[in-house]
């Protein structure tokens, strides 16, 4: 039985330097904190769609009077 040939290894070749022209902050997603805005100003009207991970539901913003979309995650059961 012959061996199969090691695969070969191929890097980007177009944009294999592209960070490098950004500050960390733009792609260091580990050292991202997130904050959140005040959830109270958001009101759900209806379910408009799912996802794998998420409900999606039509919504308005009192702040903005605005209508918006909000998407809720839902806990995975993997």
């Amino acid at each position: 039985m012959l061996d199969k040939p090691a695969a070969k290894v191929i890097g980007p070749r177009e944009f294999q330097d592209v960070l490098s022209e950004y500050p960390q902050g733009f792609y260091d997603y580990e050292q991202l904190r997130l904050t959140y805005s005040d959830q109270e100003i958001y009101y759900i009207y209806r379910k408009i769609g799912r996802g794998k991970y998420s409900d999606v539901f039509e919504g308005y913003n009192a702040y903005t009077d605005s209508m918006v979309v909000i998407k809720v995650g839902i806990e995975c059961v993997c």
